[in-house]
């Protein structure tokens, strides 16, 4: 695992037109580095985690049509691992968001302050879920803080037609009935009607 990490160091490129994406994904084969990492599953979560840490550069600049640009930090692509493993959004601190240096974001309340944070968020996850099924995990996500997580589970769950997750997005409609009104609450009852259709 070791060795990937160090390869991670290695990829280079950029995207002459891009809104901020990793470099050297699109056309990896099995053998680079993130697909290799992804390989060795839940299991290697929490070796994976104290490298969010290494802020260190690759070889890669994220860029942004904008004109934006900015190399890669090594815990990018980890981060991204770790995302694609456990099918589950996690972010790296704001200050360290492309996203958020992109377009001035405004700060989740549910973004980790820090790394310390993030570990500490990612080993307590991985603890809580690495014997549970995708199923169960996705049905949790329902009622995630991070909307991605949810609109996630939205489509994941009409997507495999899960019986089991038509009670959980029923309630969370009735959930989202109450309160204000807003263009996000507007786009995941939507969501969550698409996925009851399905």
């Amino acid at each position: 695992m070791a060795q990937q990490v160090e390869r991670i160091k290695l990829i280079s490129g950029h995207f002459e037109f891009g809104y901020g994406e990793l470099p050297g994904l699109s056309t990896q084969d099995d053998s680079a580095p993130v697909p290799q990492l992804v390989k060795y599953g839940m299991d290697v979560i929490p070796d994976l985690v104290p490298y969010l840490a290494d802020k260190s550069f690759t070889q890669a600049y994220r860029t942004h049509s904008s004109g934006w640009k900015q190399r890669a930090r090594v815990n990018e692509y980890i981060i991204l691992v770790i995302n694609r493993i456990t099918e589950h959004n996690f972010y790296l601190p704001p200050e360290q968001s492309a996203a958020a240096r992109i377009v001035g974001a405004i700060v989740d309340p549910a973004l980790p302050k820090d790394i310390e944070e993030l570990q500490d968020q990612i080993n307590a996850w991985w603890r809580n879920n690495r014997t549970r099924t995708l199923l169960d995990r996705k049905i949790d996500d329902v009622n995630d803080p991070i909307h991605e997580n949810r609109f996630s589970a939205y489509e994941w769950l009409g997507r495999t037609k899960a019986e089991a997750g038509r009670l959980p997005l029923e309630r969370r409609i009735d959930s989202l009935l109450t309160g204000e009104v807003n263009t996000l609450k507007q786009s995941e009852m939507a969501s969550c009607g698409r996925a009851l259709r399905k």
